[in-house]
């Protein structure tokens, strides 16, 4: 019994193969995203290894020994010690600075990197999102508070120019008359 996959035409299963995979820079982009992140925390083994169904629990730092494994087997010495300085700042620079032949390289040589680890990178959008909306609603508050002191501090002046004009002066003099 074939699967539903094995009713298309050879070309067809190859078209929708590469339709379905991601295009090899935004591989790049986010093992390399990925790997910066990871790279500036303070990773350490925590006790022994978890096992579910025969398989070891993802981790970070499985991640970063898989990530430099892999670079440092295609890129030369020059290339690699670019990539480790840059890494080590941003991935922006990394993306930047990167001579385009290198990350097409490392992109090609990801991919079992980016398969590998689908729940971390899962983890780590739903941080970044998590992190946006965050950061989105600091913004709002914030506009909000400056929006309410200008508010209060136009009344205010608004107040006290009512206040020292000569029709409030002319008024409080009549009253203080009477």
């Amino acid at each position: 019994m074939g699967s539903s996959f094995d009713q298309y035409t050879e070309q067809e299963q190859q078209s929708l193969l590469e339709s379905a995979a991601p295009q090899s820079e935004d591989v790049f982009i986010s093992v390399s995203r990925l790997y910066c992140a990871y790279k500036v925390q303070n990773l350490r083994m925590h006790g022994a290894t978890q096992c579910r169904n025969g398989e070891a629990v993802e981790s970070p730092i499985d991640f970063l020994i898989s990530t430099e494994i892999v670079s440092k087997r295609v890129l030369s010495l020059r290339e690699y010690v670019l990539w480790q300085k840059f890494s080590m700042h941003s991935p922006e620079a990394v993306e930047k600075l990167l001579p385009p032949a290198t990350k097409k390289l490392l992109a090609k040589e990801w991919q079992g990197v980016f398969y590998g680890y689908p729940k971390l990178f899962k983890r780590s959008m739903h941080a970044w999102k998590v992190e946006e909306l965050r950061t989105q609603r600091r913004a709002k508050v914030k506009a909000e508070a400056e929006l309410l002191a200008q508010q209060v501090f136009s009344n205010d002046s608004e107040q006290q120019e009512e206040v020292d004009s000569p029709v409030a002066i002319a008024t409080e003099m009549e009253i203080d008359s009477i």
